[in-house]
């Protein structure tokens, strides 16, 4: 540890300084290495596999430094990332070595390899993100529920036709899908699914209840007016048969128009008449006969 405390004081003048832990996690797989090629040699003389039980001793160090770093963590941050992935590449390295020098054990070091628990750096990386998806879906349906308290719908002021409302919907969807797509890991298609449900399900609600606020179908259809009944004494019985009796007069004028419209053929049948009776005088005096007609001659 004092060893790492001065590695980090030295990285404080770098633009990004690695947390302590990380810090550690590389000074010990260069102490694990050292051993390895230097001191398990020589120890082998006293036990046959010095360097296992060298790594499997630093690996229980390190990881007792791990379980209080990582009981301590609320949310997802960068430095835990860091101290994380490099807990997990140390405890490769370890393993790595162990199994080495183990290869000529009865069991091919699986003894050494028990002693040796994981830290299940990735396990807690998924929960940490996990944790940070229900926080980001939590805050959102919070805001849903604050937002479509406060919002009133007015068709005549608003001439976009849609709610403001629905555009802050899907810009925070946006932004967390970018801030997702940012975090520093490697299993973003893995969660990705978990994240999309989260989101889905808050906008199904916020459809849900921005359609319960408009109110039914029966709210914008007008009611249909009570019907209404006549009786003989009313003014719309007088308008029917006034109406009514123009109509009938209208068809009567007609009539007789047709009747007398041609009236060339009545001249035409007189001027006959007239014509015939002077040019036989005879008929002339019958014409006091009874039930004389000169048409009949026609």
């Amino acid at each position: 540890m004092e060893k790492a405390d001065s590695s980090r004081r030295a990285s404080r003048n770098q633009p990004n300084p690695l947390p302590v832990l990380a810090i550690l996690a590389k000074d010990v797989g260069e102490l694990a290495a050292n051993e390895k090629a230097v001191f398990s040699p020589i120890l082998k003389l006293w036990h046959p596999f010095a360097a296992g039980v060298a790594v499997a001793t630093l690996h229980s160090c390190y990881g007792n430094e791990l379980k209080q770093f990582v009981s301590g963590i609320m949310e997802l941050t960068p430095d835990a990332v860091q101290v994380l992935r490099a807990a997990d590449k140390l405890e490769k390295d370890l393993v790595q070595i162990a199994v080495e020098d183990s290869v000529d054990s009865d069991d091919g070091g699986k003894a050494i390899i028990r002693e040796m628990p994981p830290y299940e750096a990735d396990a807690v990386i998924a929960n940490l993100v996990k944790v940070w998806i229900k926080t980001r879906v939590d805050r959102l349906k919070e805001w849903v529920d604050r937002n479509l308290q406060q919002e009133v719908w007015k068709p005549q002021e608003n001439q976009e036709g849609y709610a403001p409302s629905a555009v802050e919907v899907l810009r925070i969807i946006d932004e967390t899908l970018d801030a997702y797509f940012q975090l520093p890991i490697l299993m973003h298609p893995a969660l990705l699914p978990d994240l999309m449900a989260g989101l889905d399900r808050c906008l199904q609600y916020y459809i849900t209840k921005a359609k319960s606020g408009c109110g039914s179908r029966n709210t914008f259809v007008p009611t249909m007016p009570a019907l209404t009944r006549c009786t003989i004494g009313t003014k719309f019985q007088g308008v029917w048969k006034k109406k009514e009796k123009t109509l009938n007069t209208q068809r009567r004028n007609s009539q007789v128009a047709t009747m007398n419209g041609d009236n060339s053929f009545w001249d035409t049948t007189a001027m006959r008449s007239y014509k015939h009776t002077a040019s036989n005088p005879d008929r002339v005096r019958s014409c006091g006969e009874k039930n004389y007609h000169p048409f009949e001659e026609l």
